[in-house]
């Protein structure tokens, strides 16, 4: 029946070409068949509700006047018996408002005689009623003239029994109604039951001829959408071969068309980007191949996925030796192990480490340059994300600096000797005799051995830099307390700063720890940073020393109000011989080299941050513990 149905269905809306009214009719048959089920349902409340109504009206109304007309009977009974206890007026009174009740009452039940025979049994209370009112005037005519006796026996012998009997009237009409209200009620009740079963049928009824509907005019309407999703879902797999089946020459038919030849389309264009990745992926190959820097492509979980030739010679190994091995496995180098990390935590390019490897006998140094890779040639990451890793052969430039050092220090080294003795030989001219009086020459004198003694600082700063590059620095570590150690190394700077009309101040919080450092060394990079400040800050100004301490280091920073520095000049304020020009008071421009050089060798790093014309703040941080030893094996670029 159902596939006949949906069939003669299908039928039906293959002649309707729109698709809104084919949405139209799957929506129709519900609603008529509700409304049909509706109807019927109203019907029978209807019908529900005259039977109630007829109950109400014919039997109800008596059985309620019954009941308050046996009250008001009572009420007059109490109101004789008050009476023949001598209480005339109050038993009058009483009487009377039972008299008024009664007859109201009556009066209401005359006018509802519904059932068989009550019309006579409310004309008998009528008649009874009346022959019981006279009863009462004339024992009220008894009581009022002292004839008590009399007026006992008139209630006793007719009063008494006719009240009996009238109330015996009232009880047989409201048993007479109550009957009839209970068979009303019945027959309201079997009313009910056959509304509800006739109810529930045609319910029923309509609800699986609805189904049946339904399912054919959804069939009919939602098969071809159902098809051309299919269609979809294997494009959106990547299949670009299905076409979708055109079953309907309706709206969605329409949509199929225009899906097959956009499908058409997207296969052309398909082939045409395979070609061109084909081709791209071809040249990447060739680029990787022929390029003279390492390249190491790792997945998500650091294991590695291929190694370019120049990477296969730099390591040792093969890329099929290599693949899922780990990126520390391969390399040796915790360095670029947690390059790669930071790399998939933090999604930036990691750079500007340098690692030394020994090939064929030899130290080379390579520059590590860490990027995220999403996606990949070959294998690839679950998520399509990874690492690539450059190792760029920097050995030339190393040995270069390595000789320019050296070169450096030998000369600083061999014009140490001569500048010493220069320099006693100055001290004990300027003792002799022979200058006394000549004021030209003493000036000249003194002209010199400033000279001199700037040239002897350069080159003790040339020595310490070069000792700093060569590694041959070792640090004397000891437990500072923090807050002491920079109170003494400001305080030989504070009658400098208030000669020059700027205050220095320190804001040091009370709760700094204890510091593992050089003394010495530590000194230095401070006294140079207040030196610098001292420098560049004009009179009115104010330079601040500070420290606090989070997560296991201290930041020390030095802040001046000085002109600033310019931002393109921020980088290169700590490279060697660097100064900023037209500043006056400029030395060799070896401190903040030598200061980013300790602060290194502590397992620390320096930075400036600055405004052009609202000052600087040179800051640098140290480990608490003192140097980790990745300090000492990292080497500057």
């Amino acid at each position: 029946m159902e596939k006949g149905t949906s069939n003669q269905v299908s039928w039906v809306l293959a002649k309707v070409r729109s698709l809104r009214q084919k949405i139209l009719l799957v929506y129709l048959i519900p609603v008529l068949l509700s409304a049909a089920v509706g109807a019927w349902a109203i019907y029978n409340f209807l019908l529900l509700n005259r039977v109630l109504t007829a109950i109400t009206r014919e039997n109800y109304l008596s059985v309620l006047a019954a009941e308050n007309m046996v009250g008001s009977l009572e009420r007059q009974d109490s109101a004789e018996l008050l009476l023949l206890l001598g209480e005339v007026r109050g038993g009058s009174d009483i009487y009377q408002l039972g008299q008024a009740d009664f007859s109201s009452w009556l009066r209401r039940a005359e006018q509802n005689v519904t059932l068989p025979g009550e019309g006579e049994v409310v004309r008998r209370i009528k008649e009874k009623h009346e022959e019981y009112d006279l009863l009462f005037r004339r024992l009220h005519d008894l009581v009022v003239a002292g004839e008590a006796e009399q007026a006992r026996q008139l209630y006793l012998a007719r009063i008494e029994p006719l009240f009996k009997e009238l109330r015996g009237r009232l009880q047989e009409l409201l048993e007479m109604n109550h009957r009839a209200l209970m068979e009303g009620n019945q027959r309201s009740r079997n009313t009910a039951r056959r509304a509800i079963f006739s109810t529930v049928g045609f319910a029923s009824g309509a609800i699986l001829i609805g189904v049946l509907l339904g399912l054919g005019v959804s069939g009919a309407v939602v098969r071809p959408t159902v098809r051309l999703t299919e269609a979809v879902r294997r494009l959106g797999e990547g299949s670009a071969q299905g076409m979708a089946e055109i079953t309907s020459n309706d709206k969605i038919g329409e949509l199929a068309a225009e899906f097959n030849r956009m499908v058409a389309r997207l296969r052309a264009y398909q082939e045409d980007v395979n070609s061109r990745i084909t081709a791209e992926q071809e040249k990447a190959a060739t680029i990787l191949e022929v390029i003279d820097d390492g390249v190491i492509l790792t997945d998500e979980r650091e294991q590695v996925v291929g190694l370019n030739p120049a990477a296969e010679y730099i390591l040792g190994l093969k890329s099929d030796e290599a693949k899922g091995k780990s990126i520390f496995w391969v390399t040796r180098q915790p360095v670029v192990a947690e390059m790669v990390r930071e790399v998939m935590a933090r999604g930036r390019v990691a750079h500007n480490r340098t690692i030394s490897l020994n090939l064929e006998g030899e130290e080379h140094f390579f520059d590590v340059e860490v990027a995220l890779l999403r996606g990949g040639p070959g294998e690839a990451a679950p998520e399509g994300r990874g690492a690539v890793v450059l190792l760029k052969d920097v050995t030339y430039f190393k040995r270069l600096e390595r000789m320019k050092s050296d070169f450096l220090s030998d000369v600083s080294h061999e014009l140490r000797t001569p500048l010493t003795s220069i320099s006693m030989g100055l001290g004990l001219l300027s003792e002799s005799k022979l200058l006394a009086g000549a004021q030209r020459e003493s000036q000249l004198l003194a002209t010199v051995q400033e000279e001199v003694s700037r040239l002897t600082q350069l080159v003790e700063e040339l020595l310490a830099l070069s000792r700093f590059e060569a590694g041959r620095v070792q640090l004397k570590l000891q437990s500072l307390s923090l807050a002491e150690f920079l109170q003494r190394v400001a305080a030989p700077f504070q009658p400098q700063a208030e000669a020059q009309g700027v205050e220095l101040r320190l804001d040091l919080p009370e709760d700094l720890p204890a510091l593992k450092a050089d003394p010495e060394k530590l000194r230095s990079v401070v006294a140079n940073l207040l030196v610098n400040a001292l420098r560049y800050t004009p009179a009115g100004g104010r330079i601040s020393v500070g420290a606090r301490a989070k997560g296991g280091e201290v930041t020390i920073s030095v802040s001046d109000t000085g002109p600033g520095i310019p931002a393109a000049l921020r980088e290169k304020i700590f490279d060697r011989f660097f100064q900023i020009g037209e500043r006056p008071g400029g030395q060799a421009g070896l401190g903040l080299a030598i200061a980013r050089e300790i602060v290194r060798l502590h397992g620390g790093r320096i930075w400036v941050e600055s405004e052009e014309g609202k000052g600087a703040t040179f800051s640098f941080t140290l480990p608490l513990t003192g140097p980790r030893g990745e300090a000492h094996t990292e080497r500057s670029g």
